[in-house]
């Protein structure tokens, strides 16, 4: 049950690792940089679902964090004590990724 998605206006059921996410620019944001809308669409009956909003400084974040993980997942003896301070940077960035999207939604999308 957790790899699949019910959707809400037909109840088909779709495994997650079949969905396909497309992403394409949807306007510009307060700095001019591109916004882009990641969504995914039902296979059954076509609706579409928003999965994430995102500008260029929340792609920079997402980079970083991937980084991060990368880092705490390779830490040898001599890097193993950086794991602490790598993770509450990640938990930062998570937060901020978190408010910024929230404020695209609150701009891009009708409901919020």
């Amino acid at each position: 049950m957790a790899n699949e998605i019910i959707c809400d206006a037909c109840k088909a059921i779709m495994k997650t690792q079949r969905i396909k996410i497309k992403e394409w620019a949807i306007g510009t944001d307060e700095d001019g940089n591109k916004v882009k809308a990641r969504t995914f669409e039902c296979t059954n009956c076509g609706k579409r679902y928003l999965v994430a909003l995102i500008d260029s400084g929340m792609q920079k974040k997402i980079s970083r964090r991937r980084r991060i993980q990368e880092s705490i997942k390779k830490a040898n003896p001599k890097t193993r004590a950086l794991i602490p301070k790598w993770m509450e940077e990640d938990e930062q960035l998570k937060q901020e990724l978190l408010e910024r999207e929230e404020e695209l939604r609150k701009i891009w999308c009708k409901d919020g």
